[in-house]
């Protein structure tokens, strides 16, 4: 009987679905088919399954091709993410957090007993699971000479892939490496300048987030409780190049705030909810923003993204210079000008007192910053802003 599955091969579509959709994504050699099947499924598409289409597929016929095919699998499956593109579902997935975590458990297990037994506990467990899939597989093709192969099929299959997408997200998230289908090279594309940047933020961002997550679910459920609305506040800012992006931040204001009124938010602003003072106050508003860091759509440290409106008081070589990095959580701009709502509180026309008394400063501070900026600069603003 059909079914829709997630993602099936040697598929054909109608020439309409690719005029809606675009034709496949050539720099995803090894996973084109994948980043369709998702723009097709996203795009509120389906895709059918028939059983009774019978095709003829050929796999390799030695363990070392076989671990080499599903290696290559593996790098696709996350590599694609330096494209800004989703190839892979939540199962492609499994395979990375088993390595990955088999391969932490290894290396501290010398200096900690409990992770040995936990460790020896796991790979037994997997290995049972493995023999008893066999098994079934055995019976139900009646064929018991698959008994002594099909467990280690099993566990060559997993460990490639989920190595091979575990190198494809190293390759993703350091710039300027490509992938050549047999090793990695750098890309001479003039976006080699900081090769560990893009990973010293996503592995920063995420063990933040990690280690603040009981305080990120105890400030959204304050916020829940002061007033109604959502948790988060999705603000559309620039990126690098000008690339829109919804930043993320705590909802600090009340959800009724009007559309007319200004965009820049004072101390004792009216608009600001009990619990959003206090968050304001702290910086707290911002945490959600590692969640951007993580995407890749802003870095740790770099200009503070604004909103489309701003730019219009920026000359050209101003814009130029500050939308040429990735926007930052703090810069020195963010350092001097902290307290920028105290400095506008009161005053006639908050926008008209930041243009005049703020802008110059904030975006020479900025410029700063991109002429300095080096991992030994990033690290030294962090612990500033940390002190602030």
């Amino acid at each position: 009987m059909p079914r829709a599955p997630d993602a099936a091969a040697f598929g054909c579509w109608k020439r309409e679905t690719f005029e809606k959709l675009g034709l496949f994504d050539e720099r995803l050699a090894g996973s084109s088919d994948m980043d369709f099947n998702v723009r097709l499924r996203t795009s509120g598409g389906r895709i059918l399954l028939i059983p009774q289409i019978k095709v003829s597929y050929y796999a390799d016929g030695d363990l070392k091709s076989f671990w080499t095919h599903n290696f290559n699998d593996g790098i696709w499956a996350t590599y694609a993410l330096k494209f800004g593109k989703r190839a892979a579902s939540w199962r492609h997935w499994i395979p990375l957090g088993f390595v990955g975590v088999l391969s932490a458990a290894i290396i501290t297990a010398p200096f900690y007993a409990t992770i040995g037994w936990v460790l020896a506990g796991v790979v037994t467990t997997y290995l049972l699971c493995c023999m008893i899939f066999s098994a079934q597989l055995c019976v139900m093709y009646r064929n018991w000479k698959l008994a002594a192969l099909l467990p280690l099929v099993f566990v060559v299959r997993h460990i490639a892939h989920g190595s091979g997408a575990l190198y494809g997200l190293v390759l993703a998230l350091i710039p300027g490496l490509r992938w050549k289908g047999r090793r990695a090279a750098v890309a001479r594309d003039g976006n080699t300048e900081y090769p560990l940047r893009r990973l010293f933020d996503a592995v920063s961002s995420l063990l933040a987030l990690i280690v603040l997550a009981p305080l990120l679910i105890v400030l959204g459920l304050l916020i829940k409780m002061d007033s109604a609305g959502p948790i988060l506040y999705r603000g559309t800012r620039l990126g690098r190049h000008g690339k829109p992006f919804n930043i993320l931040k705590f909802r600090t204001m009340y959800w009724d705030t009007r559309e007319s009124d200004p965009p820049i938010t004072t101390t004792g602003d009216r608009r600001v909810t009990p619990v959003g003072a206090i968050l304001r106050k702290f910086k707290l508003d911002e945490l959600p923003q590692l969640l951007n860091v993580l995407k890749g759509e802003m870095s740790l440290v770099g200009p503070r993204p604004e909103a489309p409106f701003y730019f219009q008081f920026y000359t050209s070589e101003e814009k130029q210079q500050v939308l040429s990095v990735p926007p930052g959580m703090t810069d020195y701009g963010s350092l001097r000008f902290h307290d920028e709502g105290a400095i506008l509180a009161g005053v006639t026309d908050p926008v008209k007192t930041y243009v005049e008394c703020i802008r110059d400063q904030k975006v020479k501070e900025q410029l700063r910053y991109i002429k300095e900026r080096s991992f030994l600069t990033d690290i030294k603003i962090i612990i500033m802003t940390m002190m602030t």
